[in-house]
């Protein structure tokens, strides 16, 4: 692997890059395993414990509406975005703990759903509301205007987008256990959905942490989920799809020195991952 920098067109390249994987696989990934783990709801400990987490998403939600639905995003400041920004932040730390306890697939859809709604509706402002059942990540101009949502965003994002693939990772090691010693013959798809959409999610924050586009503490921020929820991520990944992820790193250890210098535990903790339902099935 080089240890030189990435030319300045290859960089610039794989930063857009990095934005059509991650808005594209990333949401839209994320929205078919919400669909595919929907199991209805958990035990009341963990509603509770999660309860204002919840409360503040659909709050946030219901002001931003649905995907394309509005043109305009609140700022920053707005009190729903802050109060949402709080909650998924103690729930970076939080969940997965017996602070906040996940319950698998019981759990999934309704606490990392409204994530997923809320990334989506940032990154596909003013696409129209016809887009409400699917970011058009395939329309060149309307994949530009996501582009541009994102970078415009950002600083509204990056919260909702750290903690939707906490979410994910602390979800993926108890969903693979439900799957242990279930006939899975027929739900082929259903499983791909969930494997496919925490790569997706993995790799956009691989990209991330490698772009140009945010800023250092941005990347801080990313480094730490990455670092802390790589194994727990990798438990859902095939061993190919374990192969294909070297050169995403090659690549991110390239562009980002901070990258590089996690980038051999990272390699370990994705090799070290245990393969059973998930990853073979």
């Amino acid at each position: 692997m080089s240890a030189s920098p990435l030319p300045r067109g290859k960089a610039e390249e794989e930063q857009h890059q990095m934005k059509r994987v991650f808005f594209g696989a990333t949401v839209v990934a994320a929205a078919a395993m919400v669909a595919a783990c929907s199991g209805g709801g958990s035990g009341a400990g963990a509603r509770d414990a999660s309860a204002k987490l919840i409360r503040t998403a659909a709050a946030l939600e219901k002001k931003l509406g649905a995907p394309g639905e509005k043109a305009q995003m609140p700022s920053a400041d707005d009190p729903d975005v802050r109060a949402f920004d709080g909650e998924a932040n103690r729930a970076l730390t939080e969940l997965g703990t017996p602070a906040m306890p996940v319950a698998g697939s019981d759990s999934f859809d309704r606490l990392c759903g409204p994530a997923t709604n809320i990334t989506a509706a940032y990154v596909s402002a003013g696409l129209g509301g016809a887009n409400a059942n699917g970011l058009p990540v395939e329309d060149q101009a309307k994949a530009a205007k996501m582009n541009e949502n994102a970078t415009r965003y950002m600083a509204q994002m990056m919260t909702p987008l750290l903690y939707l693939g906490h979410c994910t990772a602390v979800h993926m090691p108890i969903i693979d256990k439900e799957f242990e010693g279930r006939d899975l013959s027929g739900k082929a798809a259903a499983v791909a959905q969930v494997r496919n959409g925490a790569y997706g999610q993995f790799t956009g924050l691989v990209q991330l942490a490698a772009s140009g586009d945010i800023q250092p503490e941005q990347r801080k921020r990313v480094m730490d989920v990455l670092v802390r929820d790589t194994g727990s991520f990798a438990t859902a990944f095939s061993r190919a799809q374990r192969q294909e992820l070297g050169a995403t790193i090659d690549q991110a250890a390239q562009a980002s020195p901070e990258f590089k210098a996690q980038a051999g535990r990272i390699r370990a903790d994705i090799a070290n991952a245990p393969c059973r339902k998930l990853c073979s099935a």
